[in-house]
């Protein structure tokens, strides 16, 4: 016996099939995935399944697209192009590495042995590839690669119209003109204003000048003036405060600038707006993240290649497109070749054509190469393929003759990402699980998800075995199982195995005494295969009794319709058995929906339950012998909340709480309407009797000028009464009066009793302040009736000229109005009267304040009324003083 080593891998080996020719064929988790050993000369063979010609699903880091190839870099010393037309891919590496090459399928080139590729650019059909071990130069259709220069270039790009191409590097600034392949020094290292490491980006422009995106912000050098130079896209450019890894030239002379936060876009207006996820989320930016960007060739649009997924920017809408397909995936570089646009993502080479929208991806396995190199086994079929499981891309069919793969990719022919156990059976179905459980009909090219395998707990299939024909053995880490085929018929056999915690690997035989040996992490189990048939016909388990309360419930009642308790009889106790004497189960499993989350063992034969709340119940009990599980008996039943819980009483109560309070406030609504009414109704009869008295005294003075036969001064008069009777009808109809309105009627009438008296006193009526308040108002007929008192009572008669001023004054939302005259005074007007003996009775008073009463209690404001006699103070004078509180009412 002796060690035969593969490079330095020997301790990644998985699993070994057996080919024809005395070979075998060894699979590693890593390392290549797959190599072939030469049993007879015990040596490797050189056939490779993971050639490095194809890149597949790993991450691309650049991509750049020249005519008509597509450069394609993923890491270290290998180099890929593309032909988009043949949708093929070559491979490229320096011939120092031969021998590795033709083995794994990559072309040996006249290629230096870099390690890293900073850049490529490309001109004229050329492509200049900057690496850490000089400047390439690759021609097309030659398909020869140059070491042009020996410096290390870090950036590049071409200038229009001529023959150079600018590349920054440790020295500074230099131009290569591909025709004459000279090299000029244009800027040294200390001539630019930062180092050449912190340049991200350079762009030609069409003024002759280089633009630097930098960590400090941009700079621009002007090629013909020789000198750095300011314009007006500097200033906002520059007010960043963060590196700017990218600029892009977009419409109207508008830029894209990438930043380590999001992206900056300066409008044609040189408005500078920023976009990142703490002020963008909402319209559909997602990722701060931005590896590269692009100006779209349809309409004024840039691509953006994030950390998560890739974006179409629309600033004149302010929009970020998210490409669905992508969410997630990192995108590394993009870049146009025609049409299409190309990607660099962490899942390989893809395309998308705009228009119409079409993503396409192109990492594929070639039929040489397998899924993935991380293999969890190797597996020979009935017909001699070798099936080969990976734990990340899905399942590998092996020719053994060819070795060309078939690939079962996840979701593409199979269900899961990991397959880890396998198995044929005598009729020819394959049996694949990991993730999840696949089955391949004959005949047919994609596996299926058989139904059963939907009933599997969720978990890692570890091992799979035919026991016999229609019989299959399932293990997954922590159960197992058997499965009858033709009518998918499961059964648990962890309960028989009297071990908790198992946890099953990918162990498992069936030896030739029909013994099953399943390896498991503390040991293996081994048993008869008898021991795992399934019963033809399932034992029975039965609830033999139910205790409510400690009393036997009434068994017809109990078991004939689904039982209903009252809320106190919730201590509840079930028998059961599996009708079996001698008694041959091992335990029972039982569960209580409603209480219990999932099955409980107990070797006992009854269970009880104390204070169940109110709800609806079933109870499940079932048996597990040597057989397996039983068939369930079950016991539906509910315990009803009590009464003060129950639904109906809960809305019988709300339902009167609703009734009582719509009750309550139609009633009140209807009571406040009837106050409203009655006080509307009081009001206007006060007014209709104020309304005769004024007219009486009125009519009374047009009749004197009659029979005094003055006809002119009758016609005067009555002009002047037809005007106030014109107010006085307009007022009526309303409850309030506009302040202006009511010192308007006050002069009629003063003026119609000054002509009545000859003209025996004098009046003045103001407004203070003095304006015209539209908004603001009193009730109607208040004032009136007080200075018709004054003329009537106070001023009549006497032998001196008479004098009334009236004034409206609003103080705090109220009229203040004060009513004053030097007549008789109130008190010797009254003695006067009733020496007289006067048989006419004054309604004014009375009515006034009944009146002012009833707008109290309608307003809820406060009124005042205060007569004053003048006599009393002083025997030089007399007269009578009124003060009247009012509020002042908003007119709408």
């Amino acid at each position: 016996m002796h060690l035969i080593r593969h490079h330095s891998k020997s301790d990644w080996y998985c699993d070994f099939a057996a080919l024809p020719g005395d070979t075998l064929m060894a699979g590693f988790w890593g390392a290549e995935g797959i190599r072939l050993f030469d049993n007879k000369h015990q040596k490797w063979l050189s056939h490779c399944f993971r050639p490095s010609k194809h890149p597949v699903t790993n991450e691309i880091k650049r991509i750049d697209a020249t005519d008509p190839l597509l450069w394609v870099y993923l890491r270290g010393n290998i180099l890929h192009s593309f032909n988009p037309e043949t949708e093929t891919f070559k491979a490229y590496r320096s011939k120092l590495h031969e021998g590795l090459n033709r083995r794994h399928q990559i072309k040996s080139v006249e290629l230096p042995d870099f390690s890293q590729i900073f850049d490529i650019t490309s001109k004229h059909r050329m492509s200049f590839i900057l690496t850490d071990k000089g400047v390439i130069k690759y021609s097309y259709p030659a398909d020869r690669f140059e070491l042009i220069l020996k410096n290390t270039f870090y950036l590049a790009c071409p200038a229009s119209g001529s023959q150079n191409i600018y590349l920054t590097g440790d020295n500074g600034l230099s131009c290569y003109n591909t025709v004459t392949q000279s090299l000029q020094n244009i800027l040294n290292r200390s001539d630019i204003p930062v180092a050449p490491e912190q340049i991200n980006d350079i762009n030609f422009l069409p003024e002759n000048s280089i633009l630097f995106a930098t960590n400090k912000g941009i700079f621009i050098y002007n090629l013909t003036e020789k000198k750095f130079k300011s314009g007006h896209l500097l200033p906002a450019m520059n007010n960043l405060e963060q590196p700017v890894q990218k600029i892009i030239n977009g419409r109207d002379n508008s830029w894209l600038l990438v930043l380590d936060k999001g992206i900056a876009f300066l409008d044609s207006s040189h408005k500078l707006t920023h976009y990142n996820t703490d002020n963008s989320f909402h319209s559909g930016f997602r990722s701060n993240t931005v590896n590269d960007a692009l100006k779209s060739k349809y309409g004024n649009r840039f691509w953006l290649a994030t950390l998560h997924g890739l974006y179409l920017f629309s600033p004149d809408e302010n929009t970020f497109e998210e490409i669905a397909p992508l969410r997630n995936v990192t995108i590394n570089d993009i870049g146009y070749y025609e049409d299409n646009l190309f990607l660099a993502t962490a899942r390989g080479l893809a395309v998308i054509k705009e228009d119409p929208f079409r993503l396409k991806f192109y990492n594929h396995p070639p039929d040489d190469a397998l899924s993935s190199h991380l293999l969890t086994f190797l597996s020979k079929d009935l017909n001699g393929n070798v099936w080969a499981g990976t734990s990340n891309n899905g399942l590998n069919k092996i020719n053994p003759r060819t070795l060309k793969t078939e690939h079962f990719l996840p979701g593409k022919g199979i269900y899961g990402n990991e397959i880890s156990a396998f198995a044929e059976t005598s009729d020819g179905f394959v049996f694949a699980g990991g993730d999840s459980l696949n089955m391949l009909i004959p005949g047919e090219k994609n596996f299926r998800m058989p139904e059963f395998a939907k009933h599997l707990p969720h978990g890692k299939i570890v091992s799979l075995l035919e026991v016999r024909p229609d019989l299959l053995l399932i293990a997954q880490e922590h159960h197992l199982f058997t499965v009858r085929l033709s009518d998918g018929t499961l059964f648990d056999l962890t309960p028989l195995l009297s071990t908790q915690n198992i946890t099953f690997t990918g162990a498992v035989l069936k030896t030739s005494d029909n013994e099953i040996l399943i390896g498991s992490l503390k040991g293996f189990f081994r048993f008869q295969e008898a021991i795992i048939d399934l019963p033809s016909k399932p034992k029975n388990t039965k609830i033999t009794r139910v205790d409510v309360m400690g009393t036997p419930y009434e068994t017809t009642r109990f078991f004939n319709s689904k039982p209903t308790l009252k809320h106190n009889e919730n201590f509840i106790e079930f028998f059961f058995s599996d009708m079996e004497y001698p008694d041959e189960h091992d335990r029972y499993l039982y569960k209580l929906e409603g209480i219990d989350p999932d099955w409980t063992t107990t070797e006992s034969s009854s269970i009880a339950y104390k204070t169940l709340p109110p709800g609806d119940y079933t109870f499940k009990v079932k048996a597990v012998n040597k057989l397996g599980e039983t068939s369930q008996a079950r016991f539906p039943f509910t315990i009803r909340p009590p009464f003060w819980q129950a639904w109906w009483f809960i809305i019988s109560v709300l339902a009167t709480l609703v009734i009582s309070f719509v009750s309550w406030w139609r009633y009140r609504l209807y009571h406040l309407q009837i106050i409203e009414s009655n006080l509307n109704l009081r009001q206007r009869l006060l007014l209709s009797q104020m309304n005769p008295h004024f007219l009486f005294n009125a009519l009374s003075a047009i009749q004197a000028f009659i029979l005094k036969n003055h006809p002119l001064e009758a016609g005067a008069y009555l002009s002047k009464f037809a005007k106030l009777m014109r107010l006085n009808l307009n007022n009526m109809a309303m409850p309030v009066t506009p302040v202006n309105t009511e010192v308007e009627s006050i002069r009629y009438y003063l003026e119609l009793q000054r002509l009545r008296f000859n003209n025996e006193f004098n009046y003045t009526v103001t407004l203070i302040p003095d304006i015209t308040h539209h908004g603001k108002g009193l009730p109607t007929m208040m004032v009136q009736p007080f200075v018709e008192n004054a003329v009537e009572h106070g001023l009549a008669g006497l032998n001196y000229a008479g004098n009334l001023t009236v004034s409206f004054t609003l103080q705090n939302n109220s009229w203040l109005i004060n009513i004053r005259d030097n007549g008789l005074g109130i008190n010797e007007s009254c003695r006067r009267k009733n020496e007289a003996g006067s048989s006419h009775k004054s309604m004014s008073m009375e009515i006034i304040r009944n009146r002012i009463e009833q707008l109290s209690r309608q307003y809820k404001q406060p009124f005042s009324l205060t007569i004053r006699d003048l006599t009393d103070e002083t025997a030089a004078a007399s007269g009578t003083e009124i003060r009247l509180v009012v509020p002042a009412i908003n007119i709408d």
